[in-house]
């Protein structure tokens, strides 16, 4: 049946993202909870690292390249997840 899926594959997508931040250094995994997981806006999260704006934009996207490295180390670059 379509969907029954569904919900097996978000648990598996919860506990491969899990897998990859936790192997994360702690401000790069503070940086993407803040602005990708809880959705803050850029100025809230950079006021809640103590970081200026721009700084905040240099540490998401450091952030976001160490989190696809251990992706891809972890689970190849064919996943889909």
């Amino acid at each position: 049946m379509p969907g029954q899926a569904e919900p097996e594959l978000a648990e598996l997508a919860q506990a491969q993202i899990a897998v990859c931040m936790a192997e994360l250094d702690p401000r790069y995994r503070q940086v993407i909870t803040l602005r990708l997981a809880e959705q803050r806006s850029r100025a809230e999260a950079a006021e809640l690292l103590g970081v200026s704006i721009g700084t905040l934009d240099v540490l998401l996207c450091r952030a976001c390249k160490a989190f696809r490295k251990h992706w891809q180390l972890q689970f190849g670059d064919s996943s889909r997840l």
